[in-house]
């Protein structure tokens, strides 16, 4: 206890120094606090974007029996389960429709809810969503009726519609158009699941645990594999994450190091008394022990507290700044890890900076400590105040001397304030990348990318909207841009064994049950040789042009796109980045289309016994991914996109299949609505989709991250600028009796002035180049050996507003951080 007693005292007796160590170690808390906060709550916001996107559920189950879903439902870690049941279609005026069963909790799925009438309770009454119907020619209203041709009946009955649900969103996006009807007994259902996500066993084990119970077989169940990755991600910190902290502790340390270093070496004649009288190296550890432990128990609620508040500061800012998030997800969670990465960051602190110090202070010998002698040049700093002293005045050569005796503690606090200044920038540079590839991921694996879309829906892709109807759609009041894309089915054939460079990948995706109803993407040929089934896309010269985002060989040259047999190849990656089969820019290529445009589920298959377009063509670019995908077909395949001039030569087909529609801000979007529907009502099979709620929400969900990481980065730089400003000025007031003896010999108050403000410039623009020089090594690093291997299509970018604005504001805090402890001290004496 007797050294715990010490240490309290010697806090007590030299308050202002503990104060600064204290605030230092509280900012280091706040920072890890908020780091981890902020990270955690942008993983939430994925999660709710996906749920939003691809479903609020985690296992699909087909054909099960009600015995089965009776046991399911008993199992208490299952939240809710949800029925579908398939039992017919028609072809409505070109319209592909289902007839689906479902019960209430299907809604859960989708996140879509009842929003006037009733659930169907009869035969022929169904529910379904406004666009849908309205796509039909209906009103989108309780009590209308609808005649339909069912092709699994073969006759014709009218449905009631007794209920209007809102809008699913993943379904909108591509166009699935359905009537939900009761549930009939004694036929075959699908069930879908959620599972309790906060279990121990995690939602994975959870699953594994029904399935095995209830003996239901693998093929038969279907996961929504991105959404429980995600969950499961958030729950831990991978090996990246924490790499991150590790850094991030490690600087925060050298920090607190910084500060506490400076009150050791004004501390050297005491420890040297202590030693003087038997103090061994056990009793100096327990000294700095007690006393970095009392500085912590005291900084640990103030950094939590600063954490909290700042995050929850964030979060209101958030929540004014995005009304109405649809995704639910503007309250800033704090949950029990990042406090426990502030205690990791004190335990490691206090072992760290009492080891180096104990070390420090037992190095130097006694005589020495007690007379604060911790120099061993002090020739040389003479013979440069000889130097210096010609061409320099006085005070700016004794600024210059007090940092070369003190040339350790200058380096220290030098790089404490550089690696502040280049963790600001640096997280800047990361999330503009970030920011950049979500909108990016958002245009390429969704189809809610644009306020409307016109799709041809018809089995003949020699339909489409023309370009009469194009210019139409152009000419509406409040369109900002109309992109049209054609497209149709292919198959490269005649593809060599040796080309197949990874046939793992074919086998893997055999497996999506796209891939197995046309039985797979690579087909061997009686040949021997291979054919490999995809998309055929005609782009505008506009739409071209921007996949050089995804360029990964040859060029994007429009003039030989609209001339001669030159195409673009998408050709997917296997996990380690490389193409899955080696066909490379100049080859030939051989693809074939069915020459009937009727597509069927047999001509998909592309069979011996159909004619076919067939033609040579020659690969004058690969990009890695494409906009606007068919979703009708494999998102895996091999594509082959031409202008929209050479895809019309080849197929004879000059229709567009989709138009995305984008509006300006102030547009009306119910005129433009309306107006659309006047131009597609009467084009047989064009269905239309009013996306922009889901763009916009979908936006939100983006805003949110970017605020949270812009709040994150702002909160560092504060820190950042707040510890130059702690470290200049403790280092300052630290040094009150050598000003005394400095204006005893005859220093005035006005060079007194100059000197501390010049050595603050010193500190500054020394910090400010290491500062450049980091954040640039740190960006290169980070591009080039990470970003540009995981992100879809990154650019290298220097923010050098941004550097300027570093710079400035360190020099001036570094003024002000010299200037303003000077008054104080100043003050005092008068």
């Amino acid at each position: 206890m007797l050294h715990f007693k010490l240490a309290f005292q010697y806090i007590k007796k030299n308050l202002s120094r503990s104060l600064s160590i204290i605030l230092s170690i509280s900012i280091g808390i706040a920072i890890i606090l908020g780091a981890g906060v902020i990270n955690e709550n942008v993983e939430k916001a994925d999660i709710e974007g996906l749920r939003y996107e691809l479903g609020n559920y985690h296992l699909k189950i087909k054909n099960i029996d009600k015995e089965t879903i009776k046991n399911i439902d008993k199992e208490k870690n299952v939240e809710y389960t949800a029925i579908e049941q398939p039992q017919d279609g028609s072809n409505y005026k070109g319209q592909l429709l289902n007839i689906t069963g479902i019960n209430k909790n299907y809604l859960n799925i989708s996140k879509s809810k009842l929003i006037s009438g009733r659930m169907p309770q009869n035969t022929n009454e169904i529910a379904a969503e406004k666009w849908v119907l309205q796509n039909l020619g209906l009103e989108g209203e309780v009590g209308e009726k609808i005649s339909l041709d069912l092709n699994g009946k073969k006759k014709k009955e009218t449905f009631t519609v007794v209920g209007i649900i809102s809008d699913r969103v993943y379904e909108k996006s591509i166009g699935i158009m359905e009537f939900f009807a009761k549930v009939y007994p004694n036929k075959e259902v699908n069930l879908y699941m959620k599972v309790n996500e906060d279990t121990e066993e995690g939602i994975n084990s959870t699953i594994n645990n029904i399935i095995k119970k209830n003996s239901i077989k693998k093929e038969d169940v279907r996961r929504n594999t991105m959404l429980i990755n995600s969950i499961a991600k958030s729950e831990k910190y991978d090996n990246k994450l924490l790499i991150l902290f590790s850094i991030m502790i490690l600087f925060l340390i050298f920090i607190v190091y910084s500060i506490y270093n400076i009150s050791i070496v004004q501390r050297l004649s005491e420890y040297g008394m202590l030693r003087a009288i038997g103090g061994n190296k056990s009793q100096i550890f327990k000294l700095t022990f007690y006393e970095l432990l009392i500085l912590s128990l005291i900084s640990l609620p103030l950094g939590i507290l600063i954490g909290v508040v700042g995050s929850k500061a964030i979060g209101v800012y958030v929540c004014s700044t995005i009304a109405e998030n649809s995704f639910e997800i503007a309250n800033i969670v704090i949950s029990k890890n990042p406090i426990i990465m502030s205690l990791i960051f004190i335990i490691l602190m206090i072992i760290i900076l009492c080891y180096i110090v104990s070390k420090k202070i037992n190095k130097i010998p006694i005589i020495d400590s007690i007379n604060k002698n911790n120099s061993k040049n002090k020739i040389k700093k003479s013979i440069f105040n000889l130097k210096a002293g010609k061409k320099l005045s006085v005070e700016k050569v004794i600024a210059i001397n007090n940092i070369l005796v003190n040339k350790k503690t200058f380096v220290v606090t030098v790089i404490s304030i550089a690696l502040g200044g280049t963790m600001f920038i640096l997280s800047d540079f990361v999330m503009t990348l970030k920011s950049e590839d979500t909108r990016l991921s958002l245009e390429i694996n969704t189809n809610i990318n644009s306020d409307f879309k016109i799709e041809q829906t018809s089995v003949d892709y020699s339909k489409g909207i023309s370009a009469d109807e194009l210019k139409k759609i152009e000419g509406i009041d409040g369109v900002k841009t109309v992109e049209p894309y054609k497209t149709n089915y292919i198959s490269i054939y005649n593809i060599d064994k040796n080309k197949i460079t990874f046939p793992e990948y074919f086998k893997f995706v055999e497996d999506f049950i796209s891939n197995k109803k046309y039985e797979g993407l690579m087909k061997t040929e009686s040949n021997g040789r291979y054919s490999s089934k995809g998309s055929f896309y005609g782009y505008n010269n506009k739409n071209l042009k921007e996949l050089d985002n995804f360029l990964i060989e040859g060029k994007i040259n429009i003039k030989e796109l609209n001339s001669g047999n030159n195409v673009i190849l998408k050709i997917p990656k296997e996990g380690s980045g490389h193409k899955v089969v080696d066909i490379n820019v100049g080859d030939k290529i051989k693809i074939k289309i069915p020459k009937n445009m009727l597509s069927s589920e047999e001509s998909i298959k592309f069979p011996d016994n159909i004619e076919y377009i067939e033609k040579e063509l020659t690969v004058s670019g690969i990009v890695s991914r494409i906009y606007n995908q068919n979703v009708y077909f494999s998102r895996e395949g091999i594509d082959v996109i031409a202008s929209d001039k050479v895809f019309s030569e080849i197929t004879g087909v000059d229709k567009y299949k989709f138009v995305n529609i984008d509006c300006k801000e102030d547009a009306n979007i119910k005129n433009i609505e309306d107006e659309l529907y006047k131009i597609t009502k009467n084009n047989v099979g064009c269905n239309l989709r009013n996306l922009s709620k889901e763009v916009k929400n979908l936006q939100k969900n983006i805003s949110y991250k970017n605020m949270i990481l812009n709040g994150m980065t702002l909160i560092l730089l504060i820190m950042s600028f707040f510890n130059i400003f702690n470290n200049i000025s403790y280092n300052l007031v630290s040094r009150k009796s050598e000003f005394d003896t400095l204006k005893a010999i005859g220093l005035s108050n006005k060079k007194l002035k100059n000197m501390v403000i010049y050595e603050g410039l010193v500190y500054s623009i020394v910090s400010s180049i290491l500062v450049v020089l980091l954040s640039l090594a740190g960006q290169y690093l980070l591009y080039y050996k990470y970003f540009k291997k995981i992100l879809i299509s990154p650019t290298w970018f220097i923010n050098w507003k941004l550097y300027i604005v570093v710079v400035i504001v360190s020099i001036a805090i570094g003024i002000l951080s010299t200037y303003i402890p000077f008054r104080i001290i100043r003050n005092d004496k008068k």
